[in-house]
Order: C-alpha cells, then structure tokens, then sequence
C-alpha cells in the first residue's frame, strides 16, 4: 500500500464517519461547538496514527519482529493487519534460519573444540609432571656417575707429568756422587739375586764411560718390570726380598692380579673388565695398609747400588740415598694406580734392544755408546715410553705421550 491508498482510505473513513453521524443523529446541534472540536481532535488522531505507521514502514530497518506480548498498536484493525504483512514480506526469513543453523553449527564445532582443547590441556600438564621427574631422575643419576667417575678419567697432561717426575728422579739416583764407576767386583758376592749379579758382570766387562749407561738402564728395568707394568690394585705391596707380603692385604693384592688374569683368559668383554677392576681398586683406597715404597724394586735398587758405593759414605749419606730409593717407588707406584684407575688404558713400554730407531718405534736416541757419530742401533733403554690407548671412547690408534730415552750404538 503506498502514500495515495493509505490517504484515500482514511478520506473515505472520513466520509463515512460524517454520513452516518448524520444518518442517526449522533452529532449535537450545530451550537454545540466543544463537542464538534472533541470528535474532530479524536479524527485527527487517528490520522496521525495512521500516517506515523505509514512513515516507519517506508524507513529502512534490518528486521522487524512482532511478538505476541508486544502492546497493540493504535489505530484501526485493518491498518495495524497491513502493517504487519508488509513488514514481514519485508524479511528474509529464509536466510535468518540459514543463519541460525549455521551458528549452531558453528556452537558445536566451538564445544568439540574446547573440549579437545582441555584434554589437550590436561595430557601436556601431565607431560610437564613427567618431563619434571625425568629430569629429576637424570640429575640423580648424573652425580651417581660423576661421583662415581670422578677418578675413571685423567688428562693426559697428568699423567705424562708424573712420568716425567719418575724419570728424572731416578736420573738422579743414577748420578748419585756416592757412586764410585771405578769399582770392581772379586769375586761376586755370593746370595745376590739374579738380576742383580747379571749387572755386577756387565759393570765387570764395561768401560768407564759406558757404566753410567748400564746403571741406568739397570735401575729403570727394576722399575718397569716390578712397579709399571704391573696389574697394580692398592691393597698390598709386591713381595719384597726380605720374606715380607705375608699379611692380609699383601693376600687380596694377589688375589685381585690372579682374578683380573683369569677374567682375561675367560674373555671377558673390555667394558665389564674396566668397570670391576675400578670398582674393585676403589675398595682396596678404603682398606689399603702397605707402605708405598716398600717394596721388591726399592730392595732391588739398594742391593744394586750398595757394592757401587765410595767406602767412606756416612750413615746419613746412606740414609739420604734410601730415602730416594723409597721416594722414586713411591712415586713409580702412585703413578701406576693412576694409569690403572683411569678407563683409558696407559702404557709404559720398553724398547727391546737390536731395534732400530725409526718414526715407527717409539723411541728418541739421548745417548751414543761408543766414540764415533750416532748410530740407529738401539742397545739399552735409559726409560721406557708412554702410551695411550682410548678404547672406552672408541679411539682405535694408539698414542704416544712420551717417547722412550735410548741409548744407540756409535756408527
């Protein structure tokens, strides 16, 4: 219905109205001016009405809804009933139930989601908690390895300094002002031990500028042979010359060495064979009762050098060269149990005499027997050489920390 209709239709109400006031004589006499004005305000009002409903039908609104509890509209029914048709073709009813369905698609999807979004929640709370007593777990675990670690790896600069410490150590006994190298022996004294009467032979038939090599080189095989390269545990000492190591933990020193050559000929893997052997060494640094330095290769170096001595050295000269005796196998024994307790394994190794110097032996010449230029001939060994070997991380090549000192023959 647009603006002419709706004017047309309220003149002909109009009309009407009038015709029937004056059909049934409803109007009071023309006299009667107050109640014409009443019924023509009550006309106007309807008019207004009328028009006012008109104009918000024809303004823009996005919806209009009419509920049932809303409050009637004045004026008449059949304008209040067109109003309200026109302003519900005026809608999209088809899209706003799209719309709605969509949002309650849209509301189901949000509480799928929520709802994996809190157990999403909840398993990575869980998963921190676990994270949390790994974590505590690993630095428990840590120390237990770190504290039962702490002696399985030496540097190397460690170790080759103690080595280099024996060694010059025992140059020092070598170069003792006690020793007299004019001495001779007539005849050899009786009840000496093998090793030794074999070098009083050799001094006998050396040179006197070739018997300082051979004391040498004798004092460093009593330290290698009886102290480095031994399997060394820390209970107890080797048995000395004097009939000594008969005490408990002389017994567990030689048991530990039996049980250690046995699990080797059994083929115990490397791995289990470190791991009881630093178990077990770290038990005999609890229950250790033996002097370090008495031991066979102190008694051995006393009985070489003894004969050796000038005849008028005091007791205190004595008494000093003994107590260096004992400090050099101190320290040689201290230094094997280093080696032992590290899962590196460090060797010392001594140059067999006839070989020939080369980039491949580990070896440096120091000193020439004889008159005439350096030869490559090895012919003793003035100190062994040290070596490496990584095999608990894996390193397959041997390495050389510190080359032996040799003595070759002159060209």
């Amino acid at each position: 219905m647009d603006f002419t209709e709706s004017s047309s239709v309220i003149a002909e109400d109009e009309q009407r109205s009038y015709g029937n006031m004056a059909t049934h004589n409803m109007l009071p006499e023309p006299n009667s001016e107050i109640q014409v004005l009443q019924k023509l305000c009550e006309l106007d009002n309807v008019i207004k009405t009328g028009f006012s409903h008109v104009l918000d039908m024809l303004s823009p609104q996005p919806t209009l809804e009419i509920s049932p509890s809303d409050p009637p509209i004045a004026g008449s029914g059949s304008q209040i009933h067109s109003i309200v048709e026109e302003a519900k073709n005026s809608i999209e009813w088809e899209e706003v139930e799209q719309l709605k369905g969509q949002l309650k698609i849209a509301e189901d999807k949000i509480r799928k989601k929520t709802a994996k979004l809190n157990s999403m929640t909840e398993n990575l709370e869980e998963a921190k908690t676990q994270i949390k007593k790994l974590k505590a777990k690993e630095l428990k675990l840590r120390n237990v390895i770190l504290q039962n670690s702490e002696d399985d790896v030496r540097s190397d600069e460690e170790i080759v300094q103690m080595f280099r410490g024996i060694r010059q150590k025992l140059l020092a006994i070598a170069h003792s002002r006690l020793i007299n190298w004019q001495v001779n022996f007539f005849p050899c004294t009786p009840g000496l031990n093998p090793s030794v009467k074999n070098f009083h032979h050799r001094w006998q038939r050396s040179p006197l500028n070739n018997r300082r090599h051979i004391l040498r080189a004798k004092l460093y095989s009593y330290i290698h042979y009886h102290i480095l390269n031994r399997n060394l545990f820390g209970f107890g000492q080797v048995m000395n010359l004097g009939g000594g190591g008969n005490n408990t933990c002389d017994a567990l020193e030689s048991y530990s060495r039996e049980m250690e050559k046995f699990l080797v000929q059994r083929g115990v893997p490397d791995e289990q064979l470190t791991n009881w052997r630093l178990s077990t060494m770290k038990c005999a640094q609890l229950v250790q009762c033996s002097s370090l330095s008495d031991c066979q290769a102190s008694d051995l170096l006393m009985f070489t050098l003894k004969p050796l001595l000038h005849h008028n050295c005091s007791q205190e000269q004595l008494e000093q060269l003994r107590n260096q005796i004992r400090d050099v196998c101190e320290k040689a024994i201290e230094f094997r149990l280093a080696m032992r307790q590290s899962k590196d394994l460090y060797k010392c190794q001594m140059i067999g005499r006839g070989q020939i110097v080369s980039p491949d032996i580990p070896a440096e010449a120091v000193e020439v027997q004889g008159d005439g230029d350096a030869g490559n001939v090895i012919v003793g060994t003035f100190f062994g050489a040290l070596l490496k070997h990584a095999k608990s991380r894996g390193e397959d090549e041997v390495v050389v920390l510190e080359r032996a000192h040799v003595l070759v023959k002159s060209a």
